[in-house]
């Protein structure tokens, strides 16, 4: 059997060429993955933080009613206005729905208040509001949970959301 050596040296000079951008590609390949994964984890972590300031509003809302100052009807529609015209990302924003699940508001489109969100999909077919919903049942009300889902917004576009599905809390 040949060995390395009996190649001529343009041939082992090629060779080890392709092997130096082989091992590069590989090398390349795994930062651009730990990079994404990078990114995934901190886009997680600032949607928690958010959901997190969220519900620091509403729960002012509920101390509120809880020691007597307003009327839990007051104290409710207080929160959800508050929890109206937050946005984050420019364009990002947060609504409201129930365990049923029903939409209890939406702030940009107010049509969907009221309405049962149980038929709901995503454009993968996932039944997007109750799979919210599931997570909250399944990791309880007070830990944090998310969901990976794609969904279209008002303005067609599809946006992958990450943990920030629901933001859940």
């Amino acid at each position: 059997m040949a060995g390395f050596s009996e190649f001529k040296v343009s041939s082992r000079l090629r060779a080890l060429a392709l092997i130096s951008i082989a091992v590069f590609a590989v090398v390349v390949w795994e930062a651009i993955s730990s990079f994404e994964e990078v990114l995934l984890e901190e886009r997680q972590l600032k949607t928690q933080h958010v959901v997190e300031s969220v519900h620091g509003v509403i729960a002012h809302f509920h101390r509120l009613e809880v020691a007597g100052t307003m009327p839990r009807e007051e104290a409710q529609r207080a929160a959800m206005a508050a929890v109206k015209g937050l946005r984050y990302d420019a364009s990002e924003y947060f609504w409201i729905n129930d365990m049923h699940p029903r939409m209890v508001m939406h702030p940009t489109r107010p049509e969907l208040d009221g309405q049962d969100l149980r038929g709901m999909r995503d454009p993968n077919g996932t039944a997007l509001f109750l799979a919210f919903v599931d997570v909250v049942r399944k990791s309880g009300a007070r830990r944090r949970a998310g969901l990976s889902a794609a969904h279209r917004r008002a303005d067609c576009r599809t946006r992958s959301h990450h943990p920030h599905g629901s933001g859940a809390r």
